[in-house]
């Protein structure tokens, strides 16, 4: 679907859907007195009287009790008109059961899942006698009108608009000289009701629809200072880099104090390897002092016994000298 509005044309089979296309669009469609005369949907733009542009369709006849197997042969029709933005809903007003015709055709909408698009009925031949008019009468919001002779046309496009006009905003928006893309997607997606050359860009009213206007947010001033709409964008750009730098110096500062703290753990392990290794070398170290003490007592006892056995040597001889 493109950003133009569609209308679909439904109706009960020979209500003059196809007349009333070539009526309102200057289309060459044929008409023809027969079931299912129009099969494949012929699609036509139309200007309405406030400037918009829509997309007009006409669709297939429904009759009552339509087979299950024709809804899926006329499948491209029926998602043109579930796809619709409005409904032009047509019924014969000469025919002898009018709202048994349009039952029909809502009970066809509600098979093809189309039944809550917004729906404007039209009472068509209203040349053949009153009972147009006086259907249009006791319908609210309905209109009567001839596409044989035209009568009712205007006030029939005027609907339309209205109705297009009920689902769209009117806005201002100031669009900077180099954004010539912007300025054309506002002539491409909505109404340029006004325009005016400024300092700061191209001051613009437009009814666009709430999905454009979204997309056109920062543009839009709406009675404010042209200047405020790119001075708010300007503040929110500050705002979004100042965040992002902040958000990249807190990553910084946990990272280094990440660092740090692995910094930290390492050296305190170090120091306790050192230590440990200190206390380890110093008991190695008290160790061997003891060792080295014992050594030299048992050299010392050894010395001092062997001392002890050469005095008892001498006396002995001694004594034996004596005797």
């Amino acid at each position: 679907r493109t950003r133009n509005r569609a209308v679909a044309i439904v109706g009960y089979t020979n209500a003059g859907k196809s007349s009333l296309l070539n009526r309102l669009t200057s289309a060459t469609v044929a008409v023809e007195d027969r079931l299912f005369a129009t099969v494949d949907p012929t699609t036509r733009r139309l200007g309405l009287p406030g400037g918009e542009t829509v997309f007009l369709t006409d669709t297939v006849g429904f009759v009552r009790k339509l087979p299950h197997e024709l809804v899926e042969a006329f499948k491209t029709t029926l998602d043109v008109v579930r796809d619709a933005d409005l409904l032009v809903h047509v019924v014969d007003s000469a025919d002898s059961d009018p709202d048994g015709s349009m039952a029909a055709v809502r009970k066809v909408l509600v098979e093809i899942e189309a039944d809550e698009v917004p729906e404007l009925v039209v009472y068509n031949k209203s040349d053949l006698g009153p009972a147009a008019a006086r259907l249009a009468e006791r319908s609210e919001g309905s209109v009567a009108v001839s596409a044989a002779t035209g009568q009712g046309v205007d006030e029939l496009l005027g609907a339309i608009g209205d109705r297009m006009r009920r689902v769209a905003s009117e806005v201002e928006l100031v669009v900077p000289w180099d954004r010539g893309d912007v300025l054309a997607g506002v002539h491409r997606e909505g109404q340029v009701l006004e325009s005016t050359a400024t300092e700061h860009g191209m001051r613009v009213r437009a009814r666009l629809e709430p999905s454009s206007v979204g997309a056109l947010r920062r543009y839009v001033v709406n009675g404010r200072d042209e200047r405020d709409g790119r001075d708010e964008s300007d503040g929110r750009d500050e705002r979004d880099q100042r965040d992002e730098r902040d958000g990249r110096d807190e990553v910084n500062d946990r990272d280094e104090g990440d660092g740090r703290d692995e910094r930290d753990g390492r050296d305190e392990r170090d120091g306790r390897d050192e230590v440990n290794d200190r206390d380890e070398g110093d008991g190695r170290d008290e160790s061997d002092g003891r060792d080295e003490r014992d050594d030299r007592d048992e050299v010392n006892d050894r010395d001092e016994g062997d001392g002890r056995d050469g005095s008892d040597g001498r006396d002995e001889r001694n004594r034996r000298d004596d005797r």
